[in-house]
């Protein structure tokens, strides 16, 4: 009995262990480089491509369980566009919802979800290692944008959200771990947009806003 009851009570602490590094993953805390990303899109989509800052929270607060805000950004495309891996990683999760396709890779320290996706490349599958600008698949749509959107219709955009791998840490501002070409990208985007803008004309002026304003680490 008693060597039955020290087999259970041992393969619940391996599995509590397990459960612990898998979602909390303490390494994360030691020092390490940052990661240096590109944007999830060709250069050529700059010029029409719109963006939804995190943080706001016009659309996004208690009501709807996103009290501190927007938790990533939105990028939106006027075209069919593929969507690019922004570093080399592994891929840990791929589902569809009622949003589209949801994508999660992983580095050994952060966490990158694309979603909202209209499809996923047919080779894509868990544990499959991506690198930097391999296509994992596209959103946007070549119907008329001015029709009103339909329940059903391809998405016309992606939510894209970078975070810390430990579960602990809640998601981080990307701006400063673009490298220093995607990052001029991203900032020419966001200056592109005019202050009538919803989110600028409600004060929200910056790619990060509110709690994640400067939320690097």
């Amino acid at each position: 009995m008693w060597k039955w009851f020290r087999w259970v009570l041992l393969n619940i602490i391996i599995f509590l262990t397990l459960v612990f590094l898998y979602f909390f993953q303490p390494w994360v805390y030691l020092p390490h480089d940052r990661l240096q990303m590109a944007l999830p899109f060709s250069q050529s989509e700059d010029m029409s491509v719109s963006l939804i800052p995190m943080g706001e929270t016009i659309e996004h607060n208690s009501s709807n369980d996103n009290p501190d805000g927007h938790p990533g950004l939105d990028f939106g495309f006027k075209r069919e566009t593929n969507i690019l891996a922004v570093s080399d990683g592994l891929i840990t999760g791929i589902s569809k919802g009622k949003e589209g396709y949801r994508v999660e890779e992983r580095t050994w320290f952060y966490r990158i979800e694309y979603t909202e996706l209209n499809s996923v490349v047919s080779n894509l599958h868990l544990f499959f290692r991506v690198k930097e600008g391999q296509i994992i698949g596209n959103v946007g749509t070549s119907e008329d944008i001015s029709q009103k959107f339909e329940k059903g219709a391809k998405s016309r955009q992606m939510h894209w959200d970078f975070a810390s791998s430990s579960m602990a840490i809640d998601r981080l501002c990307p701006v400063n771990y673009f490298d220093a070409e995607s990052k001029a990208r991203i900032e020419n985007i966001w200056a592109r947009i005019p202050s009538s803008d919803l989110f600028k004309h409600q004060g929200y002026t910056e790619i990060c806003n509110g709690i994640f304003k400067g939320k690097e680490e």
